[in-house]
């Protein structure tokens, strides 16, 4: 049997750290990353393990959705050993697929972070997780390949140094053109 809560950010023996993630802007197509810190109050080493979990309907924050994907969500590690009373940063990646269905989106899921086990119990402490996606594409997401971004690059370093090589020329013809009668 599991024991949680939502807005719970202390599980016993261990706590976390924000007891609720609230990640706006997120451009579709483009990573984030925040710090989720998980601290063990004990006086002895602990192992736990961090999962994304589907927030449940009756527990949902009005106005926001069920995560259409958790595996959206990743971690820098799944698991994490914390040294007695000292806490422990995991890095959380938010990497919603590039879509226009996915602007102006608003859900929840859960970052599960589970104790060790107690006989029947384990002990469960979840951490709200709320996106927002922007409205729009980011300005600077453009759809070129790596191919064509090359290419530009080349171009653009092209058109500078024909530039730079007319304005040598010119400046070296005004020298040698004789001044004046």
């Amino acid at each position: 049997m599991a024991l949680s809560h939502p807005l719970a950010t202390v599980a016993g023996s261990f706590s976390a750290s924000p007891a609720e993630f609230y990640i706006s802007g997120v451009c579709v197509g483009q990573k984030a990353e925040r710090f989720l810190y998980v601290k063990n109050k004990e006086d002895y080493p602990q192992a736990f393990i961090i999962s994304v979990q589907s927030a449940p309907e009756e527990s949902r924050r009005d106005g926001y959705e069920e995560l259409p994907d958790n595996d959206w969500i990743d971690f820098d590690r799944e698991s994490v050993i914390v040294d007695a009373h000292s806490n422990v940063p995991v890095t959380v990646y938010v990497d919603i697929p590039k879509s226009e269905s996915w602007i102006g989106q608003k859900w929840e899921a859960w970052i599960e972070i589970s104790g060790a086990t107690s006989g029947l119990f384990k002990t469960v402490l979840n951490v709200r997780l709320l996106i927002e996606t922007d409205s729009e594409f980011s300005a600077t997401d453009v759809n070129l390949s790596t191919g064509e971004r090359g290419a530009l690059i080349v171009g653009g370093v092209g058109i500078v140094a024909i530039l730079s090589a007319v304005g040598v020329y010119m400046k070296k013809r005004r020298r040698e053109q004789p001044s004046g009668p």
